[in-house]
């Protein structure tokens, strides 16, 4: 639920930053300054918040305890692939409720997987059957988009992947009417033969580090 992903997020940020916290973990009123900053208005406001100074994002927070001041919180590191404070998950079935005021169809939709980062929610995969054709797991995050359903946690949410056992594509994310099937691509080996089997782009993809890479380094 969303309330399970901030709250797992909220415990690896507090760790990650437990010197800067000099030991007094987030309150809820310091957390929530950490929310608003992550829920940004769009994609590319959320990967200059990644990426910010130095390939480090942060996140100033003012504490409630004037003794303990501001703090500079750290969210994610471009450097620090595959060790040192950062930390993936896989997440399944993510519920994604209906916003207040919206009238969806289908309030509560869940997502089949999401990549987390630090416990931020950064790559998604639309799974289909090998019947299914990739361009409706396409329709269906654009559809996802325009119900608002990528804001929240997922608010900082930088890559799609959508894939059936015999092909794949991935997309950066995008404000939900500037989604554009003109910029979904495939990925190709070294030699530039196209890598279409589910199985094999997840191998050479979205293990870690190139995962990690792809939303820092190479930024999509």
């Amino acid at each position: 639920t969303p309330d399970q992903l901030w709250a797992n997020f909220r415990d690896k940020l507090n760790n990650n930053n437990y010197a800067k916290l000099q030991g007094h973990p987030l309150t809820d009123t310091e957390f929530k300054q950490v929310k608003r900053a992550i829920e940004v208005r769009t994609p590319y406001e959320a990967a200059k918040l990644l990426a910010a100074e130095n390939g480090i994002g942060k996140v100033e927070v003012e504490r409630d305890d004037a003794k303990l001041g501001t703090v500079t919180l750290e969210l994610f590191w471009k450097a620090d692939v595959a060790g040192g404070k950062s930390s993936y998950e896989v997440v399944r079935q993510a519920v994604r409720p209906r916003l207040a005021g919206t009238q969806d169809v289908d309030p509560d939709r869940r997502f089949d997987v999401t990549l987390l980062i630090n416990g931020l929610p950064l790559i998604q995969l639309e799974l289909k059957k090998a019947t299914v054709e990739l361009n409706q797991a396409f329709n269906q995050i654009e559809k996802y988009a325009q119900e608002g359903k990528y804001t929240g946690i997922y608010s900082l949410l930088q890559m799609f992947v959508i894939m059936t056992p015999d092909s794949t594509a991935y997309f950066a994310n995008a404000e939900p009417d500037h989604f554009n099937k003109a910029f979904l691509f495939n990925w190709r080996t070294r030699d530039n033969h196209p890598v279409e089997n589910g199985l094999a782009f997840t191998r050479q993809v979205l293990n870690i580090p190139m995962a990690h890479k792809m939303v820092s380094e190479y930024t999509v």
